[in-house]
């Protein structure tokens, strides 16, 4: 690395890599010089840093990143970590600090934190680490989120740096826009661990926000291109698709109108993000907000879009981002005023009462479940699956919080059942397994089993343009993840 022109090298400690295997009780079963007490199991460390040092010289700057905790029961702990701190000081020049393990979610949540997880997690170990070693320089990591976290970490003297990863995926520009003053234009993390799941597949990193990132050879300069015409374009639907559909089209020059039906632009994050514990994306939420009010282009909100309205303006191009409406099964008593879409419930659209039974556990049921829970609401969840493990598909690694939240809140979950019949104060579920009848006491009903695409809607307008310069995306094509929704609409308004 030195011959290379680098000044300095970070080594990896921690997490269950190779050093910490050494190092780590949970890993290291050797009988000889490298295992037993925590002096033989650091004797690996030490050599490495040694030779490191012996091969580039003392103006050569050493960073080693340790798990102050692997949590792993078996593994090395906070105690333990700071006599193994002790013994390796000397021999580097920052020791960054994260915690937990690969391999399983509940020990690599410490490292890859969610959005269900506190800001600055790992922040207390380096706080302590430089309690304990005030002349040891102290790096920290783990959903430091913007410059604002990281000025005041340093400032208060519980780290010497900061470091950051997913924050500078979501925008690369993220310093020097604090720097500028500009910093409400800087665009949030959702700790959403899109880009992780990516690199599970394996595929080219991307981020949920950035649409830029792993699309470098497209977009080398980190930006679009200005279109060669300048065309007149609408966008229908003011969700994350259709916004940064239109702030793409707005860089590329064109001259852009977004349709919006309700008053406020943010699709289905406006009621996802309702929850005390989804901050990540009530601050998404806000950015979207901020970038259209600042956007050169026409926002008409309250303007549910006809294929008469289009025609008449004769727009170049059309990008529909309609989005998708809740599924509501075509079951006896579905229609009665007590059924509710499970987001109205927890954004106050539907006024909440009695016993409450949310149909579907997938992220929009749990995450309204523990919400109304934590409200003190007496609520219950039913899901047709015989297991959880379909949470992950929506939730991410969330899933493992919202799980054990289910169970810390001691919310009643029926597996394996099927909604057949919605009464008064009850419904009626077919056990899948046993093809048993079951009822449920419910006062109010919470549908959260889906959601489907307004092809309906997108049949209306598709033919308002000409039929090349029409683009469907987001969830107007299939439901998912902003991730694919941020990624359609950018693509579409990338070429037009």
């Amino acid at each position: 690395f030195k011959d290379a022109g680098f000044n300095m090298v970070m080594i990896h400690g921690g997490h269950g890599n190779l050093i910490s295997q050494f190092s780590s009780p949970l890993y290291n079963k050797r009988t000889d010089g490298y295992g037993g007490s925590l002096e033989n199991r650091a004797r690996f460390t030490i050599e490495v840093l040694d030779k490191v040092r012996e091969m580039c010289g003392d103006d050569f700057v050493i960073e080693m990143r340790i798990s102050a905790d692997e949590i792993n029961p078996e593994g090395m702990h906070f105690d333990e970590t700071l006599k193994y701190i002790d013994l390796i000081k000397d021999k580097l020049d920052i020791l960054h600090v994260s915690a937990g393990l690969h391999g399983e979610v509940k020990y690599m949540r410490n490292w890859w934190q969610n959005y269900m997880m506190d800001r600055m997690y790992n922040v207390h170990y380096a706080a302590d680490v430089k309690k304990a070693f005030p002349n040891l320089k102290v790096a920290t990591v783990g959903s430091i989120m913007n410059i604002r976290m990281a000025e005041e970490i340093i400032a208060s003297g519980k780290a010497d740096f900061v470091a950051m990863c997913r924050p500078l995926l979501a925008d690369p520009e993220m310093p020097r826009k604090y720097a500028l003053g500009h910093e409400d234009d800087h665009c949030p993390c959702l700790r959403c661990q899109y880009c992780g799941q990516r690199l599970m597949i394996p595929a080219v990193i991307n981020c949920a926000v950035n649409p830029y990132l792993g699309n470098e050879r497209e977009f080398p300069d980190g930006r679009v291109k200005k279109a060669d015409k300048k065309k007149k374009v609408a966008v229908v639907g003011g969700g994350p698709a259709g916004v940064v559909a239109m702030l793409t089209l707005v860089d590329r020059g064109h001259d852009v109108t977004l349709y919006e039906m309700t008053d406020k632009v943010g699709g289905l994050i406006v009621p996802g993000s309702v929850h005390s514990f989804k901050q990540d994306f009530r601050d998404y939420l806000d950015y979207l907000q901020r970038q259209t009010k600042k956007a050169n282009a026409r926002v008409l909100l309250n303007t549910e879009v006809t294929k008469d309205i289009l025609d008449k303006e004769k727009y170049d191009a059309l990008i529909i981002a309609v989005g998708a409406r809740p599924i509501t099964p075509n079951l006896p008593g579905i229609n009665k005023p007590h059924v509710h879409w499970a987001a109205d419930a927890c954004s106050g659209e539907a006024m909440i009462k009695g016993k409450v039974a949310i149909i579907g556990a997938g992220a929009v049921g749990v995450e309204c479940a523990i919400d109304l829970k934590q409200h003190g609401h007496d609520v219950s969840l039913i899901e047709m699956a015989p297991n959880m493990d379909h949470l992950s598909i929506s939730a991410s690694g969330a899933s493992y919080e919202l799980k054990e939240l289910i169970g810390e809140l001691k919310i009643p979950l029926h597996l394996n059942c099927r909604l057949d019949e919605v009464k008064d104060k009850s419904v009626i579920c077919t056990n899948v397994r046993t093809a048993e009848k079951v009822e449920f006491e419910a006062d109010m009903v919470l549908l959260a089993i889906g959601m489907a695409s307004k092809l309906d809607v997108v049949d209306s307008l598709r033919h308002s343009a000409p039929e090349t310069e029409v683009f469907v995306v987001g969830d107007a094509v299939k439901p998912g993840l902003i991730g694919h929704a941020v990624m359609s609409g950018f693509k579409a308004a990338a070429y037009i």
